[in-house]
């Protein structure tokens, strides 16, 4: 017998949609939402900015059924047999832009996504904040060779230059033929190879497990998600995202802090 939500597959954002990216603060709802739609068949997964270290403690506490989609669609990750499935290199002109922000924005901290491997370079006091507050430490590095390996650079500025710095880098690269750039809250700005995003993860997923589009339902909440919410026809968002995120979805739910994910997987349970 077929079980309820076979052949469903969820693709949630992290922080600000599966909870609002602070140490301990998952909503309950949330925890106990994801394990009912994995009993009844349902496939469960991340589609986040985060590195394979600072998505890991997550799925401690609300485990995965298919493989994870970090570093903003760049690397697709299966933590059961921690294997990298696919990946997307950053090309070494996105170093150049690094070295030129570092050097014009001397209080910005560089952290770079390579792999399995997550570290920092100019680490900074607002940077070592953003770190305690929510759970993204990794060594800092005192040289900056440019790792081949990488899949994605992201800038964290103190909040108040975050505007100069997005400014800074579309005025200089805003039409870069090898690079993306994005803004994932309001202190972090990151670059992408040229066509990675989250949506063009899920579609990774989607091909390996051969699923029905229309089974696919993804969530999220910031402008990094705009791409997989664009692409998806049953795309959904908690009510504290940006209004021009909130038009691009089927239905917006409540805010990510009370469980955002768990009314998708109400929602899922009353058409299903």
């Amino acid at each position: 017998m077929q079980r309820k939500f076979e052949g469903v597959l969820i693709a949630s954002d992290i922080d600000g949609t599966l909870y609002n990216g602070q140490v301990g603060t998952i909503p309950e709802r949330n925890k106990k939402a994801v394990a009912y739609f994995r009993e009844n068949g349902g496939m469960f997964t991340l589609a986040t900015g985060r590195s394979v270290p600072n998505a890991r403690f997550l799925i401690r506490e609300i485990p995965l059924s298919a493989p994870a989609v970090l570093a903003n669609g760049t690397l697709v990750y299966d933590y059961e047999n921690e294997k990298i499935i696919d990946e997307d290199r950053l090309p070494a002109s996105g170093w150049t832009v690094a070295e030129a922000v570092m050097k014009a924005f001397p209080d910005t901290s560089i952290k770079i996504m390579a792999g399995r491997e997550v570290f920092y370079y100019n680490v900074t006091p607002f940077c070592r904040w953003v770190q305690e507050t929510y759970g993204i430490r990794g060594p800092e590095r005192p040289t900056a060779p440019f790792p081949p390996e990488t899949n994605k650079i992201l800038f964290c500025n103190p909040v108040e230059e975050e505007a100069d710095v997005i400014a800074f880098c579309k005025a200089n690269w805003g039409d870069h033929p090898e690079l993306d750039m994005v803004s994932s809250n309001d202190a972090l700005y990151e670059l992408l190879p040229k066509g990675a995003n989250k949506a063009t993860g899920v579609e990774k997923l989607i091909r390996a497990y051969h699923l029905d589009e229309d089974r696919v339902y993804v969530i999220g909440d910031y402008y990094n998600d705009e791409e997989m919410l664009r692409r998806f026809d049953h795309s959904f968002a908690p009510s504290g995202s940006p209004d021009e995120i909130k038009a691009l979805c089927e239905k917006t739910f409540g805010p990510c802090e009370e469980g955002a994910v768990a009314d998708l997987i109400d929602y899922l349970d009353r058409i299903y």
